[in-house]
């Protein structure tokens, strides 16, 4: 008969204590398991949430990809957009200590402030601590190698040919109003709501809101204009600010080309305050970011926000039609005055209806000197040297009315509608060289043609402009023109004599900067010789103050006044200390007992300084989270982010940032654990061998007892 070594009752408690014993291993290798695998980096793909683009506004417009731009780029940003530029496929961002928000952030503003980024995909991923501290981004490109080389090339000949249009002579308002009414022409709205990068526009022809006014932003770089691009996400739309005269000024391109119509150019969001911005003649914008503070109302109520063609350039004159008063006008744009040239005749008649429009819907363009215009079913030519105005062209109204013109080269086209935002129902095109015979008077200066006019026989000539001659004053043609033209053609020349500057005007050459004078020459008005050369003293703008270091608990703040054109600091002021300190979570010194009350501290996390305080009832520090009623903090300050944020370098050459100590740590910890569980182990089952020994040489002393009794009882 075998031996029995463990009694059942015995082998069920081994049974339990196993069960408990790999019960604790296990939670011991979970919680190891998670806690190595929470301190890895861990690679994460996000984008930039769109707005909602299927949404129109209730004046047709919706944008795309809105961002808080900010007007001064952070290192973060520099960083980015430098690694962006080089097309990186990793760019750390380690030292800028940013969470996963605060890089999704600054990822769209450097997209959103950097046209020349349209290869740049909003899909992007990054490596990120346990505390979501963000190490690295890996964008995504839209082009890559010769096809990315081949894009960058002809976005950079796309917006040097626009430039191209712009004269170096004309001022900046001139030339803002040139390029406000190439994009006006030139371009159409996306109604599909998908192209809105500033290459995909200058491609395509076609894009929303912020292809606009990355595009435009574009151009004006080129040309040196100082600018910025803003974005409204309750408007769902953006638009640009451009800086001249020492001023910021929004400029809404968009909205100016609002109708898409051919041959429509409006001026109702071109250099605005934030007032005239947000009034209902410019579609009532709010809630723009970044505030550029435009708050110079010089060209609120300037002479061009009634005129919805473009502005046309002859002879440094430019000529625009005013819609709400009929009349075409040569405007100096420049100081701001205009002069009438002819009213149009007629009104715009509502199609089907006895009512008629209060607006004027003709279109402007210019030829070999002459200006052409339209009524509802005219089209004219003004002659700008004799100022005769005749008809052109009579069309049939069957299909609808006149509605705008366009000329290109010498092919004018007129178009026909039902109304302004109707489909057009017909358009046609002229060739104004052989719209009418003509003969022409040249006109010759110093061997040099300097106008020709060209003029249907019968009507009355006059010469042009009178040319100037350095050091000379006009007197006169020689032979003199008739004054009704024949049918020859004629070619007559100027006449000058010496000129003694009697009539002279000061042009400025070159502005005063903050550092540097300008300079100014008197010009004599007869003949154009400079007489003299003036300076213009340089001299800084102060701008708002800034506070440039925060003042703490301790230690005193400081604001500054900038120049608000080139940020040098011109006075600075000491901002005292708070005195408010603010403090971290409560740590128990000393639990309360029955007899004494319990000790906590806290400190400072700004300065260092230690308050303490007594209590009686127990406290826990895990749910201490909202800070003292006399803290100036209104945020809660946890313990764990605190401890999240520590890291540590090796002191090799390898730089560590905390996660190599912390996965030891945890080995560490589930070790001791499992040679702890496998004591606890080894000591049970001791105890239960040494119990069954007890149990069986007990067992057998009462069986001995027993058999001896039985043997004295026979």
């Amino acid at each position: 008969m075998k031996k029995k070594i463990f009694s059942s009752k015995s082998i069920y408690t081994a049974i339990i204590t196993t069960a408990a014993v790999a019960l604790t291993l296990s939670a011991a290798l979970i919680f190891a398991l998670v806690h190595i695998s929470a301190s890895t980096p861990t690679a994460f793909s996000g984008g930039i949430t769109s707005s909602d683009d299927a949404i129109l506004q209730a004046n047709g417009e919706a944008g795309l990809f809105l961002a808080d731009i900010t007007t001064t780029p952070s290192p973060a940003e520099e960083a980015l957009y430098t690694g962006l530029k080089n097309s990186d496929t990793s760019i750390n961002l380690e030292s800028f200590s940013l969470t996963k928000d605060e890089v999704s952030q600054i990822f769209e503003r450097v997209l959103y402030s950097h046209p020349d980024l349209f290869y740049v995909s909003r899909s992007y991923s990054y490596t990120y601590t346990p505390n979501e501290t963000v190490l690295s981004l890996t964008p995504k490109y839209l082009y890559k190698g010769a096809a990315l080389t081949a894009a960058k090339n002809e976005y950079s000949s796309l917006v040097a040919d626009i430039a191209s249009g712009v004269k170096s002579s004309w001022s900046n308002i001139e030339k803002l109003i040139y390029l406000n009414d190439y994009f006006c022409l030139n371009f159409s709205y996306d109604s599909t709501y998908t192209k809105g990068d500033a290459y995909t526009l200058l491609k395509e022809k076609t894009g929303v809101c912020q292809a606009y006014s990355l595009a435009f932003g574009a151009v004006l770089d080129y040309l040196g204009i100082k600018n910025g691009y803003v974005s409204s996400k309750s408007m769902n739309h953006a638009w640009n600010v451009v800086y001249i005269d020492g001023a910021w000024y929004h400029l809404d391109v968009t909205w100016n080309d609002a109708s898409d119509v051919e041959g429509k150019a409006g001026h109702s969001n071109f250099l605005l305050s934030d007032v005239g911005i947000s009034s209902p003649s410019a579609s009532n914008h709010n809630g723009w970011t970044p505030d550029y503070n435009c708050t110079s109302t010089k060209y609120d109520t300037a002479i061009w926000r009634t005129v919805n063609t473009p502005f046309v350039y002859a002879n440094g004159a430019w000529y625009a039609v005013d819609s709400s008063d009929f009349t075409v006008y040569k405007y100096n744009l420049n100081v701001g005055t205009r002069t009438a040239l002819t009213t149009i005749s007629g009104k715009w008649s509502i199609w089907d209806d006895n009512g008629a429009y209060i607006s004027c819907y003709s279109g402007i363009g210019i030829y070999n000197g002459t200006l052409y215009y339209n009524n509802t079913s005219k089209i004219f030519a003004y002659d700008l040297a004799t100022g005769n105005s005749r008809v052109l062209a009579e069309v049939d109204n069957t299909d609808g009315y006149m509605y705008y013109l366009t000329i290109t080269g010498n092919k004018l086209t007129y178009y026909l509608r039902t109304s302004e935002k109707s489909a057009i129902t017909a358009m046609r095109t002229i060739d104004l060289d052989a719209a009418s015979e003509k003969y022409t008077v040249t006109y010759i200066v110093d061997n040099t043609v300097y106008y020709i006019g060209y003029y249907v026989p019968g009507v009355m000539i006059a010469p042009p402009q009178p040319p100037m001659k350095e050091g000379y004053v006009f007197t006169g043609w020689s032979p003199a023109p008739p004054n009704v033209m024949p049918e020859e053609n004629l070619t007559v020349f100027a006449i000058f004599d010496v000129c003694n500057h009697k009539n002279t005007t000061e042009i400025v050459v070159k502005e005063a900067t903050c550092t540097k004078d300008g300079t100014s020459r008197v010009v004599c008005s007869d003949c154009g010789k400079v007489v003299s050369e003036l300076t213009v003293k340089a001299g800084h703008k102060p701008g708002t103050w800034q506070v440039t270091k925060a003042a703490t608990c301790v230690s005193d703040g400081l604001r500054e006044r900038l120049c608000s054109v080139c940020g040098k600091s011109l006075e600075s002021e000491v901002v005292p200390a708070t005195g408010i300190h603010i403090f971290g979570p409560w740590e128990i010194i000393k639990e309360p007992t029955g007899d004494s009350d319990g000790l906590r501290r806290r400190t400072c996390i700004t300065c260092g300084e230690v308050e303490e305080e007594t209590f009686s009832s127990p406290v826990s520090p895990d749910t201490e989270t909202e800070p003292d009623s006399n803290d100036a903090s209104t945020e809660p300050v946890t313990e764990t982010g605190i401890l999240d944020t520590e890291t540590v370098t090796d002191t090799g050459s390898v730089i560590d940032d905390g996660r190599k100590n912390y996965i030891s740590n945890q080995v560490a910890l589930y070790i001791l654990i499992v040679i702890i569980s496998g004591a606890i182990s080894c000591f049970l089952i001791m105890l239960i061998i040494k119990n069954d020994k007890n149990n069986n040489t007990k067992t057998k002393v009462k069986n001995k007892i027993k058999k001896r009794r039985k043997n004295l009882n026979k």
